[in-house]
């Protein structure tokens, strides 16, 4: 699997990153696989760049490469060819969502496999020990008094830099925290 992804990485070509049970799929240009997480620019069905997303590796089954419209539309946008940003650590998932937490305001976390259909999104408070403490905003815009705990292990996906994120965070003012 790592090879594949690696040649879809090297060809920057929009690909389907089929998950295993009843995980989300996920679209995108594979921008870097490590030995735990592998790093996209996610796209839209359409093709529109939509931040970044890291899935971990040993929930991928499959890796299609996209035959729509969208391959033709992708590389007319800024910011194209997607790049891997600089510091992402792919190997560690404690060093990942620092890097990821760096890339955006806000950052969310799944925990696909426990608490399927959630995501929780924050700003990184701190990561140690096995756990990521997240000072979570609520989809009204309001924040947690305290950050809460995930442990790292049961992470599956992170995402940065989307435009649900950007927009929850426009109304979110960091200085309302607390």
């Amino acid at each position: 699997m790592r090879q594949r992804l690696r040649e879809a990485a090297d060809d920057q070509v929009l690909v389907r990153l089929r998950r295993s049970g009843d995980l989300e799929d996920v679209d995108g240009v594979v921008l870097g696989v490590g030995r735990r997480w592998v790093l996209l620019a996610a796209t839209e069905e359409t093709g529109h760049l939509e931040g970044h997303v890291a899935v971990r590796l040993k929930h991928v089954r499959d890796v299609e490469r996209s035959t729509s419209f969208a391959t033709r539309f992708a590389p007319t946008q800024h910011g194209w060819p997607p790049v891997l940003p600089d510091g992402v650590d792919l190997d560690r998932t404690s060093e990942l969502v620092r890097a990821m937490a760096a890339l955006g305001d806000l950052v969310s976390v799944q925990q696909e496999k426990w608490v399927p259909g959630v995501m929780w999104v924050g700003a990184v408070d701190e990561v140690r020990d096995g756990w990521l403490w997240l000072l979570e905003v609520r989809v009204d815009g309001s924040w947690h008094d305290e950050p809460l705990g995930y442990p790292l292990r049961r992470i599956s996906m992170v995402a940065v830099g989307s435009r649900y994120l950007a927009t929850l965070g426009s109304v979110s003012p960091r200085d309302a925290v607390g």
